[in-house]
């Protein structure tokens, strides 16, 4: 079962980008959507309320909000590629390696030969490749990766809880999707969450894991599962860690749980990014690098009547601009913790002036009586469309009744956000 395959049939489900959002996702009294088994290839059929969510739809759609529609709305078609067809082929092996169901450590040789099998399943054109040479070139790196990544972990070899685990979750008005490609116990209802990679050996943020941990620890199917194994209690189910593994250099890059301010801020960008689909926001966001690799480029208002071919090197930059992206998402964190430490919430730092920004952050819960609420008040179809976060405006919105204001406020959870400002002093 490929991972990409199986996130596009989520994507294209049901109702997957269509209808108007409820507030919480799913109509009143509204069935939970069924599951799909690990690895199946089958779309869970989303609430018409529903709007079905992943990662990668999160990342195309921060990309370039037009691209998120050209692809998952529009359905236009995308060229084949060779780094997905690999991709696909190491985690069909990878998966048959880790299978639970072994009592004992496959044959090398019937490990490769799953990885053979899924290359060869389609030719060089199918698979994306400009030329046969370069086809037969990953295949070759493709044997030698995993000769490589068994020789170094088949004498330890042992059944993790599970692998290329596919699950949806209905959460904040998303089926949000993942697919976990391999899933440890690490006792106690602890589990450790490892995502494969096969391209290039950049520092990675952790938010792509964040958004596993979150799912997970939501998932009530993944709870009987992990009960059902070990005989642990459901309740007890917590990830404890996070790796990325980079298969080609047989290297592990670990990230302690996430906690709950991580997870916040990487939840605020899903709200956002889902927001902006409910909204139908489709703005293009051109770049150098996305526009020259778009698939969608000759339906692109940006480029219209454009053949122009951008400039090389831009890999190299890519690269090192994803590198400082996460970088500086880990420092935001650290900046905050240290700001929080200070009573006034804020210092000064050589040549800069940092201060803590805080809001009130609130969340609903009783779904139903807050409903009823805004109903009463005239303010369903205004909180609806199409965020939680408009809801939390009423809370401030001295234009509304005070009783109303202060009922909203007993059905909510109060919190507070962060984030920090940096400038120069004197700028």
């Amino acid at each position: 079962m490929s991972r990409k395959k199986t996130e596009e049939t989520a994507g294209r489900g049901a109702g997957a980008d269509a209808g108007q959002p409820d507030l919480f996702g799913g109509a009143p009294g509204a069935a939970p959507a069924e599951k799909s088994r690990p690895g199946e290839d089958k779309a869970v059929p989303a609430g018409p309320a529903s709007l079905a969510f992943s990662f990668s739809k999160l990342s195309m759609y921060e990309e370039c909000p037009l691209k998120y529609k050209f692809r998952y709305i529009d359905k236009l078609p995308e060229k084949p590629k060779p780094y997905f067809a690999f991709g696909n082929s190491v985690h069909a092996a990878l998966e048959f390696f880790h299978d639970p169901s072994h009592g004992e450590v496959p044959p090398l040789e019937k490990f490769l030969s799953v990885f053979r099998e899924e290359w060869e399943a389609r030719d060089w054109r199918a698979k994306g490749y400009a030329e046969p040479s370069r086809s037969d070139a990953d295949y070759q790196s493709g044997l030698k990766m995993l000769t490589g990544y068994y020789r170094k972990h088949h004498a330890a070899f042992a059944p993790p809880f599970l692998v290329e685990y596919s699950t949806d979750v209905e959460v904040d008005g998303l089926l949000v999707r993942i697919i976990a490609d391999k899933i440890e116990h690490a006792g106690g209802g602890e589990l450790i969450l490892i995502d494969y990679k096969t391209g290039k050996d950049v520092r990675r943020s952790p938010d792509q894991l964040h958004m596993y941990q979150k799912i997970c620890e939501l998932d009530p199917a993944l709870r009987e599962k992990l009960s059902e194994r070990y005989a642990v209690s459901a309740s007890s189910l917590k990830v404890r860690e996070l790796r990325f593994y980079h298969v080609p250099t047989l290297k592990e890059y670990s990230f302690a749980r996430a906690d709950d301010f991580a997870i916040g801020l990487f939840w605020e960008r899903v709200l956002r990014a889902s927001g902006g689909v409910k909204e139908k926001k489709f703005p293009p966001r051109p770049g150098d690098f996305q526009c020259r690799f778009c698939d969608f480029r000759s339906s692109c208002p940006v480029h219209a009547g454009e053949s122009v071919r951008a400039p090389d090197g831009l890999d190299g930059l890519a690269a090192e601009y994803e590198e400082s992206r996460a970088r500086a998402e880990a420092l935001k964190i650290k900046l905050v913790a240290a700001l929080k430490a200070l009573p006034s919430g804020a210092a000064h730092a050589g040549p800069y002036s940092l201060t803590l920004k805080k809001g009130p952050r609130w969340t609903f819960k009783d779904r139903e009586a807050v409903i009823a609420l805004l109903r009463e008040h005239g303010c369903y179809d205004r909180a609806c469309a199409p965020l939680l976060s408009k809801v939390a405006e009423l809370v401030d919105d001295e234009t509304l009744p005070e009783e109303f204001r202060r009922s909203l406020r007993l059905l909510a959870e109060p919190g507070d956000s962060a984030d920090v400002e940096v400038r120069r002093r004197g700028a």
